[in-house]
């Protein structure tokens, strides 16, 4: 029974590994599920395909990194290096190239909400929700489009997160209602808020 308890915790950390891209971490966990449940399986495929397809996946990626980065690379190919190193969890170079990013000419305000998200994974709360502060900022300031909405409300996310984890609760609650104001979506909804609420007092 314990063994299945782990096995099954093991296996929604591995889903949303995948859904976040985190091959790195995603690998860390198949490589124990595989361990544990040698001849399970996880979205209809054996867990032994799972890991191998995903051990693949990690190879291409640290090979893609081996590749130096020019000098003169441009602020796409330097925000696909980031996106490289956030899919495996190399999260400290990954800060490193973004702090650069946001300080050039070739700034590109993904890189906000990429930063923001680095320190919320590293633990660094209050970097992230600076990061993220900035980005809401810059959106703000753009004109009113499909894109703009999107990411704004991906920033408000990102600042209630870490509002939350700050313990600083009136911050998160108007993060909340900021992201329901421009994305009432179900996930988003005023049920969702009155749950949130409750768990404010």
């Amino acid at each position: 029974a314990y063994v299945d308890s782990v096995a099954e915790g093991l296996r929604i950390e591995l889903e949303r590994s995948l859904q976040s891209r985190r091959f790195s971490l995603a690998l860390h966990h198949a490589d124990r599920l595989w361990q544990l449940d040698p001849n399970g399986s996880i979205e209809d495929q054996s867990i032994r395909a799972v890991n191998s397809k995903i051990a693949e996946e990690v190879a291409d990626l640290e090979s893609a990194l081996r590749r130096p980065l020019s000098q003169h690379a441009t602020s796409s190919e330097i925000v696909h290096r980031v996106r490289i190193l956030m899919q495996l969890d190399r999260n400290v170079e990954a800060v490193r190239l973004l702090v650069l990013l946001a300080q050039d000419p070739r700034f590109q305000p993904i890189s906000l909400d990429y930063l923001g998200l680095c320190f919320q994974r590293l633990g660094r709360y209050q970097e992230s929700l600076n990061a993220y502060q900035a980005a809401v900022t810059h959106w703000a300031s753009q004109p009113t489009d499909a894109r703009q909405q999107s990411s704004i409300a991906s920033a408000w996310k990102g600042v209630g997160f870490a509002a939350r984890r700050l313990n600083q609760r009136g911050l998160e609650e108007h993060a909340y209602r900021r992201l329901v104001d421009i994305s009432p979506t179900a996930s988003n909804s005023p049920n969702a808020l009155q749950l949130f609420q409750l768990r404010l007092r």
